[in-house]
């Protein structure tokens, strides 16, 4: 387990996986615009994965932990359910993102259901089922990252 008492932010970043026939699908979210004038921070690329800060006050995180943080941010941020395929903290990584250093423990979901994804309000406006070829033209290196992390 890692000390993150190191780090600026620790988040969890959710990998949400379904089947479509043989293939694999990842979940990605588009942010909304009032999220990112909200936030004072304006993203080139406005798509993400579901994540975000963990919110649990330790230092160290086990896999449980992970899980139950990746669990309730997929309930926050799409109305859906799902189940852990992998939550190992072993897969987390570090990165510096505006001068701000952050430790994601990625995990990967599969979803229960995907007929309700149903958009937290004003933070996202809308979502889309992706390949693996499609998400890494479209997501930044460290989502893409997240993603290899969570799927050894």
């Amino acid at each position: 387990m890692k000390d993150t008492a190191s780090f600026d932010h620790v988040d969890v970043a959710m990998c949400i996986t379904r089947k479509a026939g043989e293939e694999s699908e990842y979940l990605i979210l588009r942010k909304a615009a009032v999220y990112q004038v909200q936030r004072g921070r304006y993203d080139e690329n406005p798509w993400e994965v579901p994540g975000g800060k963990i919110e649990l006050d330790k230092q160290d995180y086990t896999s449980e932990d992970i899980a139950e943080e990746a669990l309730r941010k997929l309930r926050e941020e799409t109305g859906l359910l799902g189940d852990v395929i992998n939550a190992d903290p072993a897969n987390h990584f570090k990165v510096e993102i505006d001068d701000v250093w952050h430790c994601f423990y990625p995990c990967l979901l599969e979803v229960l259901s995907d007929k309700d994804v149903r958009l937290s309000e004003n933070e996202h406006d809308d979502y889309a089922w992706v390949s693996s070829d499609e998400f890494e033209d479209v997501m930044t290196d460290v989502e893409i990252q997240g993603l290899q992390q969570a799927t050894r």
